[in-house]
């Protein structure tokens, strides 16, 4: 999950929601038109990202990442199968706080170091 605070919104406030609503899906679940929204947004962002060699290339990369690219043939099968109980069910298992490996990153305003044109740094 990443999340993007809005300048003065403190980091902790964003993680705080974050966390809040990871446990309500855990103890909750979700609503299936919430369901169905997610599954309609990455059927669409799955077949957006099939248009062009460089997309699919990128697709089967973070498939064969995470278990096979052979993953590519059944990902919206298997994306279709995915049912409200299996959501929580997942999110009770892997999304508690021990899993959770947490980081921020926080900008400093273009103090960092910068290149110099035409020479070496």
């Amino acid at each position: 999950m990443t999340a993007t605070a809005r300048p003065g919104v403190p980091i902790e406030k964003v993680e705080r929601a974050i966390f809040a609503e990871l446990d309500k899906v855990a103890s909750k679940g979700v609503t299936q038109a919430e369901l169905d929204k997610v599954i309609k947004q990455a059927r669409a962002q799955f077949v957006y990202a099939m248009d062009g060699v460089m997309n699919v290339g990128g697709w089967l990369g973070q498939l064969e990442m995470v278990a096979s690219y052979k993953m590519y043939d059944t990902f919206l099968d298997n994306l279709m199968k995915v049912t409200r109980d299996d959501i929580r069910r997942v999110a009770e298992k892997y999304l508690r706080e021990t899993n959770r490996t947490v980081g921020w990153f926080i900008p400093t305003n273009g103090s960092a170091p910068r290149a110099r044109r035409g020479g070496h740094a």
